[in-house]
């Protein structure tokens, strides 16, 4: 009769010791079910901040796109000039040339002719200046 009772209670030991492992699962299960529920807000949170972030950067591109056309309207193209690599590379060097090798002479003549008081300088009248890429191999790069 004792080795039943203690065949019992080995038997009964067990299936407690696996009662406990459920109970232990059924908690964690628990946790990961919260776990997902505060990743899904989460996750529907970060959506709206993308959807609100992606029509801030749309906006941006228009606002940039109509401040580009307005500077458009007052760049000048210049072709058939000659640049070197130094200009090409240096834009505070390309304003400068500019100046020098187009602007300079035609307010020169103006300023000859008294057409104008005086001949403004080269930040004065240039704000930026760039090398646009050759339409042919071999062609003057125009510049804006």
């Amino acid at each position: 009769m004792n080795s039943k009772l203690n065949s019992i209670l080995d038997q009964l030991s067990t299936i407690t010791k696996r009662l406990d492992k459920v109970d232990l699962l059924s908690e964690q299960l628990s946790n990961i079910e919260g776990s997902m529920k505060t990743l899904a807000a989460d996750n529907i949170d970060m959506k709206k901040n993308i959807r609100i972030i992606t029509e801030d950067i749309s906006s941006l591109q228009n606002n940039q796109n109509r401040m580009d056309q307005y500077n458009r309207s007052w760049s000048v193209r210049i072709t058939e000039l000659p640049t070197t690599a130094e200009e090409e590379s240096d834009p505070f060097h390309l304003v400068n040339s500019v100046y020098e090798k187009v602007f300079l002479p035609i307010l020169t003549g103006a300023r000859e002719k008294n057409i104008i008081p005086r001949i403004p300088s080269c930040e004065q009248l240039l704000e930026r200046a760039h090398v646009l890429p050759a339409s042919k191999a071999g062609a003057t790069k125009p510049i804006i």
